[in-house]
């Protein structure tokens, strides 16, 4: 496993840790070529506070483990699922 996959999937532990069970992330895969990943986010939400805050707070989780990422798309595959796709920063 490589230092970003590890990384990126002790991002998500720590996310799963402090937002669960409103949302839940799932790392998919990551291109590490393009220097991107996708995230899986399910959950109930706090929907007032828009899907896009839930689903950009893992991009804060990784800033304080020293990744710096954005979050450049996302899209509703169903009902309370969504798919997020980062780019990582040098």
């Amino acid at each position: 496993m490589s230092e970003l996959t590890k990384l990126i999937t002790k991002g998500v532990e720590v996310y799963n840790k402090t937002h669960s069970p409103e949302a839940k992330a799932k790392l998919l895969r990551i291109n590490e070529v393009e220097g991107t990943f996708e995230v899986e986010f399910t959950g109930s939400f706090c929907e007032t506070c828009g899907i896009r805050d839930w689903i950009e707070d893992l991009k804060y989780v990784l800033e304080d483990l020293n990744l710096k990422c954005e979050l450049i798309s996302f899209e509703e595959v169903s009902y309370g699922k969504y798919i997020s796709k980062f780019k990582i920063m040098k």
